[in-house]
């Protein structure tokens, strides 16, 4: 079965880190049952985390083709697009998944994102605003030039007990408004085994 092989190569990659055998097992998902739209958003994910952006992109786009419902796939299609510096095409993936479940804040969130990277703090302040999201405001905030709002925003991270509360301390951007003492963070990170550690889709401009 496909769909098995796909599920441990998920767990292999998302829990594990064997990025050897999650990739073998994906691959071996999508060739018995290359129709698939989950299973391809599997394979999409972890080409993404390995840096293969080309065909994380391939991948993705199959399975929104498959199942053009799937609102995951849209959301991860957005992600690479932006990864690749391919702004307008990765908002119209977001706008989709949106369209689709119009509560999908992760979309809106990466739309947030999405402004920040093309220089946009003010709208994206207003995207993470309205999200009430404190990693995102931490961000807009320290490219706007207000370095009290962005610190109040970080301390909110640090009160925050989530699985990527370590992550989000990790973040190159949230060390731009946090200073030497974010870079404590990426051991904890690692403790956790914080999933977004593995995530090569943010570009730094």
């Amino acid at each position: 079965l496909g769909d098995a092989f796909a599920a441990r190569g998920y767990l292999r990659g998302h829990d594990d880190w064997n990025w050897d055998g999650a990739l073998a097992d994906l691959v071996k998902a999508v060739t018995l049952d290359p129709g698939d739209a989950p299973n391809q958003l599997r394979y999409g994910y972890l080409l993404a985390t390995l840096g293969r952006l080309p065909e994380a992109r391939v991948a993705l786009g199959k399975s929104t083709e498959q199942d053009p419902r799937f609102t995951p796939a849209w959301w991860w299609l957005g992600r690479v697009k932006a990864a690749q510096t391919d702004y307008d095409g990765a908002r119209l993936a977001l706008d989709r998944a949106l369209a689709i479940d119009p509560e999908f804040q992760s979309a809106s969130f990466y739309l947030g994102i999405i402004s920040l990277l093309e220089h946009d703090p003010a709208t994206a302040r207003g995207v993470f605003a309205k999200l009430r999201n404190p990693f995102g405001l931490a961000l807009a905030e320290h490219d706007l030039g207000q370095a009290a709002q962005s610190q109040q925003a970080v301390g909110q991270l640090n009160s925050q007990h989530s699985q990527h509360g370590a992550y989000n301390l990790t973040s190159p951007f949230t060390c731009m408004c946090n200073g030497d003492r974010s870079f404590q963070s990426p051991a904890r990170a690692f403790v956790q085994r914080s999933s977004r550690l593995c995530i090569v889709t943010e570009v730094l401009l």
